[in-house]
């Protein structure tokens, strides 16, 4: 068992890796997207993991299989439709049947196989063998610790918000992430290897198993030091900056550039494809900019925040006016720019 008092040290040293400046590779602002689409692949894989654990399908699973449709594949699927209707087709079907089987207490082994079959299909589709850098994996690696769905996301949210079926797939993104350290870990020095190792065994400590557990930690955010120090031990041995909060005004007009053409895309009636986009600043928006634009610029966050909300909603809740919502968006995060001095 990791002492508290190292703990409290590898606090303060995740606060310290993420003050440092900018790595070489920057694979979040070189192409969001792609890294957006790669993390909602690794989610279907996760949620997949994590159903995997149960026999019989417990009550509750459902709000894990749910997120396959609500989270994971509007990341990708437009992207996927045009490049490949026949598998976009193919996991659709194949993630739907998973989901009923959740729903009806009972999905067979088969069904889970058939599920992971067309998620790797995808995967080639969507992210060549050339993308996978170390940098690209060091990003899908720091969304898998901090992003929602996570495993810090995951661990809060089952102690803060009583949202415990998020805990199985924390587990679950735990043990990719093991695949994943496994990959990389020839790249590090031995003070990187020893601290990467320390990290995820404290995050191992917290998450065992995929089972609920008789009773969580007091802290709903006793896996975020771990999680944030374990993304710098990514940075430093991939040299990439993974972190996209370091520069807000740059943020903000990246965003905003993000945003730009996926408005166009509404425009034309191609929102599948428009609203991957969405999917892919609302994270980097709520995670690094909404608190503060809330202290200075509060008018700013309340259209932003609020836009991009209901861009992601379920199809019944979004505005009537796509393209003219996302001008709005558009426009609030070149002023958000501005504010935070970008």
């Amino acid at each position: 068992m990791v002492a508290k008092p190292l703990r409290a040290l590898l606090a303060v040293l995740a606060a310290a890796v993420l003050a440092i400046a900018p790595a070489q590779a920057d694979p979040f602002f070189d192409d969001m997207i792609l890294q957006s689409h790669g993390f909602g692949l690794e989610m279907v894989a996760v949620r997949l993991h994590a159903i995997e654990q149960f026999d019989p399908i417990p009550e509750g699973l459902d709000e894990v299989s749910e997120g396959f449709f609500e989270d994971d594949l509007p990341r990708f699927m437009g992207t996927l439709r045009a490049a490949d209707p026949l598998v976009a087709d193919g996991l659709a079907e194949a993630l739907e049947a998973v989901e009923e089987g959740v729903e009806d207490g009972e999905v067979s082994m088969l069904a889970l196989a058939y599920a992971r079959a067309w998620q790797t299909v995808a995967y080639d589709v969507l992210v060549p063998a050339s993308a996978r850098t170390p940098a690209y994996w060091g990003a899908i690696a720091a969304d898998l610790l901090l992003a929602d769905g996570g495993v810090g996301e995951a661990m809060e949210e089952a102690i803060a918000e009583d949202e415990i079926w998020e805990y199985p797939g924390g587990w679950a993104a735990l043990q990719r992430l093991e695949w994943i350290w496994a990959q990389l870990e020839p790249l590090a020095n031995e003070e990187e290897a020893s601290f990467g190792r320390q990290y995820l065994d404290i995050l191992h400590e917290l998450l065992p198993t995929a089972q609920i557990p008789d009773t969580f930690p007091a802290n709903p955010e006793e896996a975020e030091a771990p999680a944030q120090s374990l993304v710098g031990v990514f940075e430093s041995v991939v040299d990439a900056s993974l972190y996209t909060g370091r520069d807000l005004g740059f943020l903000a007009g990246h965003l905003a550039d993000l945003v730009a053409p996926a408005c166009e895309l509404y425009a034309a009636g191609d929102e599948e494809l428009a609203s991957e986009t969405a999917f892919a600043v609302r994270p980097h928006y709520r995670k690094h900019l909404r608190r503060l634009l809330d202290l200075v610029a509060p008018e700013v966050h309340e259209v932003a925040g609020g836009i991009l909300d209901e861009l992601v909603a379920e199809e019944d809740e979004r505005p009537e006016d796509l393209a003219g919502a996302c001008r709005e968006l558009h426009d609030a995060l070149l002023e958000a720019r501005a504010a935070l001095g970008g």
